[in-house]
């Protein structure tokens, strides 16, 4: 009889063990609904620069006075959208360009009323954000301008010896780190000099300085235009300052 009861115990607890291995297995794969969320969830990626349908006429930096920021439906602010934490980034709600650890959180404007300016919150939707203190705008030119300097997307964009694509080209020697001192915008034009320091061993000196303060040491550096938009997109990457 004692051998039989620790039998039984035995046999009792194999499989117990085996249903609960089971359930186990089962459980810590997610099911397909689960799957289908995690795409669709991780199908955007928030970037240091972000897809916009327009480019809009200049830029809302907000200043991280709040956590949230509070967006409209209407330019006097009276009917209320929602409300975001500055973390809270998705593919329903991000800025142009985005790096909060460096100060980077800016909005396209489309345009600005008493009380408010336009921006872009996604790929292409518009809403209101109030004009105060939480944002600093910022027109293209005096963000091209107050930049570390930019560079071509494409390494094979043409410079021009003037601002229109009727005047010459100019060959410039392609180098693996650009750097472009914008020195005049003129529409949708750059006229521009090529930072000299930049890359070298020289540029620890100059590191966090914009390059419209050393470029005269530049003196080898021709005067050249090129486009930075082609209408609703940017053709270069912008050194952004904060």
């Amino acid at each position: 009889m004692k051998n039989l009861m620790l039998f039984l115990i035995s046999l009792f607890i194999i499989v117990s063990c085996n249903n609960n291995d089971k359930r186990i297995t089962q459980n810590s794969k997610p099911n397909e609904d689960t799957i289908a969320i995690i795409k669709k969830e991780n199908k955007f990626k928030v970037k240091y620069e972000n897809p916009t349908d327009l480019l809009g006429i200049g830029l809302a930096k907000f200043q991280f006075l709040n956590d949230s920021i509070e967006i409209f439906n209407d330019n006097s602010l009276e009917n209320d959208y929602k409300k975001f934490h500055y973390l809270n980034v998705n593919e329903v709600f991000y800025p142009k360009f985005y790096e909060y650890d460096y100060g980077i959180y800016f909005f396209i404007v489309i345009d600005s009323s008493e009380k408010s300016y336009e921006v872009i919150i996604n790929q292409r939707e518009t809403k209101f954000v109030s004009k105060s203190d939480s944002f600093i705008f910022e027109s293209w030119e005096e963000h091209l301008k107050n930049s570390f300097g930019v560079r071509r997307k494409d390494k094979n964009q043409n410079f021009y010896l003037k601002s229109t694509q009727l005047s010459d080209t100019m060959k410039i020697e392609n180098k693996l780190h650009e750097n472009l001192c914008v020195m005049e915008v003129k529409g949708n034009w750059l006229r521009v000099k090529i930072d000299c320091k930049y890359g070298t061993n020289e540029y620890i000196n100059y590191e966090q300085t914009p390059c419209n303060i050393y470029i005269d040491e530049c003196s080898q550096s021709e005067d050249l235009w090129l486009q930075w938009n082609n209408g609703n997109s940017l053709l270069l990457d912008i050194f952004l300052d904060s």
